[in-house]
């Protein structure tokens, strides 16, 4: 029985109404109608309904069957956002804590944005961003400023008594501490790519309250243009019919049009707390907007002139339906080959979702001339329980990508054998953990190869540490003059067309039968480095179209890397008659991947575990082991520390027991707690428990989670100073106690 007009709307009532508006066809107009007309006229049970309500608006505004329907939308979605500022004017504060980080109007977003969205922030969005603090880790932000402010100030932040909320507070004075700090790193002498890493490192939060602006999902749109009319949802797709179908012709647009798209783009993700580098880095002069049909748009964006890439560069996309934004993510064009990510927002899921991805691929395939799209381990589970059980891997698959490991593949193939068979059946959680070991690969044109952007940033490196002799700029020299001499031009005096040279010469000094090219070709090689220091487009285009060049750099990828062997390199010095990249003979040892930690003595207590490299948000970065025991086993162990009896290596399981790691434990014992925390734990389906990034780690860091130790009985004065913590963290509970 359907509820009364006057009942409030529930989170039910709004999945049941979803599922009405899911259909089209004449004969659901007169359904659809009579249940839009029926919500429209009831109040909101609780914050939780009324989100989904606004969700299921944004729906309908891209997936209108009417005319009406999308006005109905537009109005609606004024209507949640009154009804959100009455929450976050007078609501109570689990209700505002309920819509906290949601994207909506008149809620608030935390977020840890990098100098170019800071930035983009204060000028384009004056009012609606304020600093909300600053964590001074892992470098204390009077270290990070020093050389921005002037003297007299620079000796007070250095003093030590000032944290870096003070640093702010007192030398921002009453005015915009966000776009005080902005400017101020924007003072700095240093590059741009150097301000964002310090920038970044002062751990600089910032909270966005839109209230009923654009800059929120509620009212965020991309161009406006006459709404596309669904009659019915395509949900099944010829993904290789689709991506051949030709991208129409960009229309060309005012600078300030451009501008605004990049505004569109970037705030799309903003309101979610998130970015990307192609966001953060792209200009309105890189953005190119198409129409792919049914009222899909897609824009893509290219990093700005001296933000590439040497080889490869992030072109990330947002894309819009209706000017709604319903998903976002990034390519990685190469020479044909085009590793590829896509993020669909929840409210889009569904029903369309392989024919969103399939206009993605299409729009990478017609404008770079992709022949083969990678998808990565972590697009379909890899460290991630809910990603493997989503059936990501499986949605792939039905489009056609199959794993590039042999053994992997066969894995695959084997599974889907027993799903065919059996529809009730279903790959074991372990299974599709074995999955993750492998990329997946979309082969549009057979037999295609691309060369790997990494394996050649190797062999540059390699190149360089072997001829450098310990000087690196030396042989950079070296292989510029080189280059001169192979394509007959000289190097550009400075400025980001120079900097391509110094990052190719590595690579093409390796090909020295480039020499006997013809001379245009030759040229062709200045030309497309010449478009890669100005338009992103333009180098891809320009890079395929030479063939001779294309060849030349899947050679050089595929052979094996020089050995950095000084004698070897003597003996064997690049000849213009030498065949097609020749390398030195001497056979590289197969790549080790590069630990993520190593175990030094820390400043917080005892040893500590460190960041060897960069290590990404989510990344397992290592397992913890130890001996498996129950607790009244654990108890009779000796103790691990004879000066410090409290000091134990274990750590409780969900199923009663612990690990004592001080029995055949690991590194993973050494890692120190903190209440501001870089990493997290979680023990998976199989009992065993692993140390995960909570966001990037930088190299050199050290690597630590909230232990939250828990102790039966009372806790008094003695026990506290025994759990005391030594963090430093400018927010230390000062225990290391839940």
């Amino acid at each position: 029985m359907p509820a009364p007009a006057s009942a409030p709307l529930t989170s039910g009532d709004v999945l049941e109404l979803r599922t009405t508006l899911s259909q089209f066809g004449r004969g659901v107009v007169a359904a659809r109608r009579a249940a839009l007309s029926g919500a429209r006229r009831r109040r909101f049970a609780d914050a939780s309904a009324l989100l989904d309500y606004h969700d299921l608006m944004l729906f309908l505004r891209a997936h209108p069957a009417t005319r009406d329907e999308y006005a109905v939308a537009a109005r609606e979605l004024e209507r949640v956002a009154a009804a959100l500022r009455e929450i976050a004017e007078h609501g109570r504060v689990g209700e505002r804590r309920a819509l906290e980080q949601s994207g909506a109007a008149w809620t608030p977003v935390r977020a840890a944005f990098g100098l170019a969205i800071s930035r983009w922030l204060v000028v384009r969005h004056p009012g609606k961003a304020t600093l909300d603090s600053v964590d001074d880790e892992p470098l204390p932000l009077a270290e990070s400023l020093a050389a921005a402010l002037p003297p007299m100030q620079a000796e007070i932040a250095g003093g030590g008594h000032l944290d870096g909320e003070a640093i702010v507070a007192t030398f921002a004075g009453a005015g915009d501490r966000l776009a005080w700090l902005v400017r101020t790193f924007d003072a700095l002498p240093a590059s741009g790519a150097v301000r964002e890493q310090l920038y970044e490192s002062a751990g600089t939060w910032v909270t966005l309250a839109p209230r009923g602006s654009a800059l929120s999902r509620t009212f965020l749109r991309g161009p406006e243009e006459a709404p596309f009319l669904v009659d019915r949802l395509k949900r099944d797709v010829d993904l290789a019919a689709a991506i051949e179908v030709p991208l129409p012709r960009a229309a060309a647009r005012p600078l300030a049009e451009r501008e605004a798209i990049v505004d569109a783009s970037r705030g799309t993700l903003a309101v979610l707390g998130r970015e990307t580098d192609a966001m953060a880095t792209t200009s309105a002069r890189d953005t190119e907007y198409h129409r792919l049909g049914r009222g899909l748009a897609i824009a893509l964006h290219a990093p700005a002139a001296g933000r590439r890439g040497s080889l490869d560069a992030h072109v990330g996309f947002v894309l819009f339906r209706n000017g709604v934004p319903v998903a976002y993510g990034g390519g990685w064009p190469f020479a044909g080959g085009c590793r590829i990510g896509v993020n669909v927002f929840p409210a889009f899921r569904g029903g369309e979702s392989a024919w969103l991805f399939a206009q993605v691929l299409r729009a990478y395939r017609q404008r770079f001339r992709v022949a083969r799209f990678i998808v990565e381990p972590s697009q379909y589970g890899q460290d991630s329980r809910e990603g493997l059980l989503s059936g990501a891997f499986w949605f792939y698959w039905r489009l056609g990508f199959r794993p590039v490991v042999p053994r992997i593949r066969a894995l695959a193939e084997s599974e889907a054998a027993k799903i065919a068979a059996d529809r009730r059946y279903r790959a074991p959680l372990a299974v599709l953990r074995r999955f993750t070991a492998s990329d997946l690969a979309l082969d549009v044109v057979p037999g295609a190869t691309a060369p790997d952007p990494g394996e050649l940033a190797e062999r540059a490196s390699a190149w360089l540490v072997a001829h450098g002799r310990g000087d690196p700029a030396r042989a950079e020299r070296d292989a510029v003059g080189m280059l001169e001499r192979l394509v007959g031009r000289k190097a550009p005096a400075n400025g980001v067309e120079l900097r391509v040279w110094r990052a190719w010469a590595p690579l093409l000094a390796q090909c020295p039968s480039i020499a006997a090219w013809p001379r245009a070709a030759r040229a062709g090689v200045a030309s497309v480095l010449r478009a890669k220091a100005r338009d992103e487009f333009a180098f891809q285009r320009k890079l395929l179209a030479h063939a001779r060049l294309c060849a030349a750099l899947g050679g050089l990828a595929k052979s094996p890397s020089p050995r950095v062997d000084r004698i070897a390199v003597l003996r064997h010095p690049l000849r213009a008659g030498d065949p097609p990249c020749a390398h030195s003979p001497m056979p590289s040892s197969a790549k080790k991947p590069v630990r993520a930690w190593r175990v030094l003595q820390s400043p917080v207590h005892g040893r500590g575990v460190f960041a060897a490299r960069t290590i990404r948000k989510g990344e397992t970065v290592i397992e913890y082991r130890g001996k498996r025991m129950s607790w009244d086993e654990a108890c009779e162990q000796p103790a691990s520390d004879d000066a410090d009896p409290y000091h134990t290596f274990l750590f409780s399981l969900d199923d009663g027991r612990v690990i004592d790691a001080a029995i055949g434990g690991n590194a993973a014992r050494w890692i120190n707690h903190s209440c501001a925390p870089n990493c997290e734990t979680y023990e998976d389906d199989r009992g065993r428990v692993y140390v995960a990034a909570r966001r990037k780690i930088r190299p050199g860091e050290e690597l630590s989670y909230d232990y939250r130790l828990e102790i039966e009985g009372k806790v008094g004065k003695r026990m506290r100073k025994a759990y005391a913590c030594r963090c430093g963290a400018r927010r230390c509970r000062g225990t290391m106690l839940a």
